[in-house]
């Protein structure tokens, strides 16, 4: 993900208008030994009379360098398992777009890679098979002891209650990680900023408001040469409306709760910082400029991402760019806080003919010797394992100095508000949120927030997105 791309983890809409551009590759030894499979039965009990060899699917969005490292994790398991011939399925782009695609064509992949944003409607579609079963009879195998509580959650799911995190396995975690912030250590010390101490971990939202203030320049007549940080897109936000004690929907995801006192309160914090408070660049100031240019160039202080960002970050020299990680300001009554954090998973096709090759592989996936490769893979993300957490991300010869903050700030680590909605959630919240962050519309926080929750108590309760959208 160079510069992190909306069609992943960001921007998840469907549609069915691009061609399927995956590219594949057997990664299985030449001569493997032959052996038929029995079906009912887990995949180290095959019969022992040759027959034939498995053809396993396996679908992956990779990233720049994300190919070679899933190359070699499929080469290990054939080596391993040399009846079953992995057969990678690499999509670039639009990667949801295109198993949509693949799924209306009765060609579904045998493992997926999948996004915890649209889980729950995949699993609604009927597109990833039931992995309770294997989980329970797997379990002491797994080691689930070891892998973050959190992202186990994330890919949970029961029609009849249709909660994230509530229900049977529909896939386990794969990498990931929180949105934290980035600071650009030159443009500190121009502005005679000290970094919050300990990595921020004591910081609340009011230090983070006079750093804000202390580092965004204006020039002779009052234009923006240098801002705080670019406003993200709704979700981003998630962590100053969380942890100034708002959300966006309640606690059984059935109604908004973008209009409560709280989430109104918190949302006016956010967009006074452009409106009010003038540290973060309007939209027509920097244009067409992307995070990355404005953050090694010194346009902006800080930034908030994903552990994803490093690989881009790391790519220029360090006489341009030095930068480091602060953990997200508390709350400075009530001294909580929380941040965004979104993994991916993998799970097995519901149409798979060797659902237990499958769940072997998924298996060997997430076995914590692999994850450190399987995070770096998907773009030096976070592993998805306790025990590979160190092994799978720190690198002390790179920057940053304090990668440990990705890590120490698992204790609040929040949920994203995922419903099996999540694309038409995205198109109301969109409409409004741009109508309040545009400086020449500026439309109030509690208009607009009482017009989202008017369109998502609609779609939760009718499963559909009101007509006017």
């Amino acid at each position: 993900m160079a510069e992190r791309k909306l069609t992943r983890r960001d921007f998840l809409r469907i549609s069915a208008t691009t061609a399927l551009g995956a590219a594949a590759a057997a990664c299985a030894p030449a001569a493997p030994q032959i052996v038929e499979v029995v079906k009912e039965v887990p995949v180290e009990k095959v019969v022992e009379k040759p027959k034939e060899v498995i053809e396993l699917r396996y679908s992956f969005s990779f990233a720049v360098g994300g190919k070679a490292d899933m190359d070699h994790l499929c080469e290990v398991y054939s080596e391993e398992n040399p009846y079953v011939n992995i057969k990678p399925l690499y999509i670039a782009e639009r990667y949801e777009e295109q198993l949509e695609m693949m799924a209306a064509a009765g060609d579904v992949p045998d493992v997926m890679y999948c996004a915890d944003e649209n889980f729950p409607y995949y699993v609604e579609q009927g597109l990833y098979l039931n992995l309770q079963p294997y989980v329970e009879q797997y379990e002491e195998e797994l080691q689930m002891d070891d892998f973050i509580p959190i992202t186990l959650t994330m890919f949970r799911w029961s029609p009849e209650i249709r909660i994230m995190g509530q229900g049977d396995y529909y896939g386990l975690p794969f990498s990931g990680g929180p949105i934290l912030w980035y600071y650009n250590i030159d443009v500190f010390e121009d502005a005679g900023v000290e970094p919050p101490p300990n990595s921020g971990w004591d910081w609340d939202m009011n230090d983070f408001l006079e750093v804000c203030k202390k580092v965004a320049k204006f020039d002779d007549a009052g234009n923006m040469t240098r801002g705080a940080f670019p406003l993200p897109g709704w979700i981003y936000p998630m962590p100053f409306i969380r942890t100034m004690g708002g959300r966006y929907l309640t606690e059984d995801k059935k109604k908004c709760a973008m209009n409560t006192p709280e989430s109104v309160s918190a949302i006016q914090f956010f967009m006074d910082l452009r409106h009010k408070h003038r540290v973060a660049p309007r939209a027509v100031e920097f244009a067409g400029m992307g995070s990355t240019d404005l953050f090694r160039e010194g346009k902006i202080a800080m930034n908030i991402t994903g552990p994803w960002w490093l690989p881009t970050l790391r790519a220029i020299p360090r006489d341009v760019l030095r930068f480091d990680l602060l953990h997200f300001p508390k709350n400075p009554e009530t001294g909580e806080r929380m941040v965004r954090s979104t993994y991916d998973g993998i799970t097995v096709g519901a149409g798979s003919r060797y659902p237990e090759a499958g769940w072997e592989f998924v298996m060997h996936i997430v076995d914590p010797k692999n994850q450190p490769i399987v995070a770096r893979a998907d773009e030096h993300s976070l592993s998805c394992r306790i025990s590979a957490l160190e092994s799978g991300f720190l690198s002390p010869d790179e920057p940053p100095e304090h990668q440990e903050v990705f890590i120490d700030s698992q204790p609040y680590w929040a949920l994203q508000p995922i419903t099996e909605y999540w694309p038409q959630m995205w198109t109301i919240i969109d409409k409004y949120w741009e109508q309040m962050v545009l400086e020449d519309i500026q439309m109030d926080v509690a208009e607009a927030t009482a017009k989202i929750c008017e369109g998502l108590d609609y779609l939760l309760e009718q499963g559909e997105i009101p007509a006017k959208y």
